[in-house]
């Protein structure tokens, strides 16, 4: 039994969505508000039975692997080892793991070891008043302390021989925390570049210590201010956000965050009432950052210090916000504070909050200090800049009211502004080349639907919640009816059923084995598709679906054998008179006729 299968088999994907979002049963289905997009009025529905979900809003669907998978941004390996650990599931010897089981045992035994020198970390602030006195020197409570894992690594001479001693209790030795980078190699021994600095343990979403920020804390001290581990294969800052494994469910139930810079600004934002604030790890947002916070709200709010890097922050996120779709305010302060220091000052964070600018009124009024102050040239290109900006934006409408407001601050009459961004949207051609007129491939979602294939997908959905049905008609012939996303499917049913050696297969089984692509669709389908009641059903859409192809086939020939006939190619429309005979005979036999 692979590992998907043994996790689904000991944990309801009810229980599991219910830690999520609020279910409410209706006839055989749940409903509740999607936890992976915002709405207004419930379109995510979970099938106890078929232990399968499904979004009618964000169109997500799958089982409860892809379930933990969305919700958590991880691999569905990953997905399944947090709900054999959450859930306490205690996975069998003979569980098969797939290829990359290496990599996840390295991984699990490297948040291990930054478990333990977190530990050790945390001993140490224990007995070391001047650590314990800087933090208290900056609000920072026990309490908070003990929330975020909050250490200090010791500057003792022996010190590295007692972190030594204790991950090798554990079965670490020294090369593990050298290739962790928590110390390293020098001419002298053994040394650790975190050495006296209060220790920020860093964790992914799922709450596993991935890293640490270590900050200086004496005055004397003439090190850089922080220092962060290295990137490492189990560690990338630019796909982390510092805090964010507390703040998640509290963002989601806000339905904002707040991000900003720095470790001890989201300690002080968390303790002061806004737990819903994350940090970045001493670089710039990045569109990795952004696609973890968008899975839980579309709000975002920048506090970033109001010094010039802060500005110059400000401004690269914003454009990323702009191809994210995502709402950005920006929450300005004082020119000298960050927001740790503000609060310990008691200002009024919640007063900044609602005097909070969205993006583009920051721009906009940046535009008319840049317009009041520019030549010609510098107006121009200030104003091509901004539409250069709202041209990414999706929503027409709200397109329009910036236009209005761009065109009441330069006194620019608003078509013309309309005129420029066309100009500013189209592609630059390379001299000579034609522009291209080929189009995307249609999804299988709109290429069902705009076909109607309403019968076809009846039949498919019986097939795919009774098996044994595929015994009841040659398969070939089902395989070639059934329009070719479902066909695909109905093909990957045959080869799991060939492999059991059973006509009844396992749904659950051989859901796992479908793309996640795949997925989506089947749990879609079986949600939206009238469920067929016995196998006679089955067979008459069956005879139905059968009668249509022979139809459209007949009509194929009847269009063909015109055509032969116009240009009197003799030879071909006696060939086509007798396929059309012997299809109107299979027609017939079927209890059919043609009109």
């Amino acid at each position: 039994m692979s590992i998907f299968n043994f996790i689904k088999s000991r944990v309801s994907i009810t229980q599991v969505i219910s830690d999520y979002t609020s279910l409410k049963k209706i006839g055989f289905y749940l409903k509740g508000s999607c936890p992976f997009h915002h709405e207004k009025t419930a379109s995510f529905t979970v099938t106890p039975h078929k232990d399968i979900f499904y979004c009618f809003g964000c169109h997500q669907g799958g089982d409860v692997i892809a379930f933990i998978a969305r919700a958590e941004n991880c691999s569905q390996l990953e997905a399944a080892r947090y709900i054999a650990e959450r859930y306490g599931i205690e996975l069998p010897q003979e569980v098969v793991w797939e290829k990359s089981e290496q990599h996840m045992e390295e991984k699990k035994r490297y948040n291990q070891l930054l478990e333990i020198v977190a530990d050790w970390c945390s001993q140490n602030l224990a007995v070391n008043p001047e650590a314990q006195q800087y933090l208290t020197s900056r609000n920072i409570t026990k309490e908070t302390v003990r929330l975020f894992s909050i250490g200090y690594f010791s500057n003792h001479k022996m010190a590295i021989k007692h972190l030594l001693t204790m991950v090798q209790k554990e079965g670490f030795l020294a090369q593990d925390l050298c290739a962790a980078h928590v110390i390293l190699e020098g001419k002298h021994g053994l040394y650790s570049p975190f050495e006296d600095r209060i220790m920020f343990p860093i964790k992914d979403h799922l709450g596993a210590i991935c890293g640490f920020g270590g900050r200086t804390f004496r005055p004397q001290d003439a090190r850089p201010k922080y220092y962060n581990s290295h990137d490492h294969q189990f560690f990338n800052k630019g796909s982390v956000l510092y805090g964010f494994d507390q703040a998640k469910k509290q963002i989601q139930t806000h339905n904002k965050v707040f991000l900003v810079e720095g470790y001890i600004d989201c300690i002080a934002m968390a303790q002061a009432g806004y737990p819903y604030t994350v940090a970045t790890l001493g670089t710039a947002c990045t569109v990795e950052h952004l696609k973890i916070i968008a899975r839980h709200t579309q709000q975002l709010f920048a506090v970033f210090d109001g010094d010039n890097a802060g500005k110059k922050a400000i401004i690269r996120l914003s454009e990323l916000c702009f191809d994210m779709d995502m709402e950005l305010a920006i929450v300005t302060l004082p020119s000298q504070d960050d927001p740790a220091s503000y609060l310990q000052k008691g200002g009024d964070f919640n007063l900044l909050v609602q005097q909070a600018r969205d993006i583009f009124t920051c721009y906009i009024d940046q535009l008319e200090i840049d317009f009041s102050s520019q030549r010609i040239a510098g107006k121009i290109q200030a104003i091509k800049e901004l539409l250069v900006i709202i041209g990414r934006i999706n929503d027409p409408l709200r397109r329009d009211l910036l236009l209005q407001k761009i065109a009441a601050t330069c006194s620019i009459p608003v078509n013309t502004l309309q005129k420029e961004l066309v100009l500013l949207a189209k592609p630059v051609l390379p001299k000579g080349a034609a522009p291209s007129t080929s189009q995307a491939p249609e999804d299988d979602k709109k290429y069902l639907k705009r076909e109607n294939f309403e019968l076809e997908k009846q039949v498919f959905c019986a097939i795919i919640n009774n098996h044994e049905y595929l015994l009841e008609r040659d398969e070939s012939l089902l395989v070639s009816i059934l329009p070719q996303p479902l066909a695909k499917i109905v093909v990957a049913l045959q080869d799991y059923r060939k492999q059991a050696a059973q006509a009844s297969v396992d749904f659950s089984g051989f859901f796992i084995t479908l793309t996640d692509k795949e997925q989506e669709l089947v749990s879609r389908l079986l949600i939206k598709q009238a469920t067929v009641a016995n196998k006679q059903e089955f067979l008459g859409l069956m005879d139905q679906l059968e009668k249509k192809q022979w139809k459209i086939k007949v009509n194929d020939v009847k269009i063909r054998l015109a055509q032969a006939q116009q240009t009197n190619n003799t030879e071909l429309v006696q060939t086509l008179v007798a396929e059309f005979q012997s299809l109107k005979q299979k027609m017939l036999q079927k209890g059919s006729h043609d009109n």
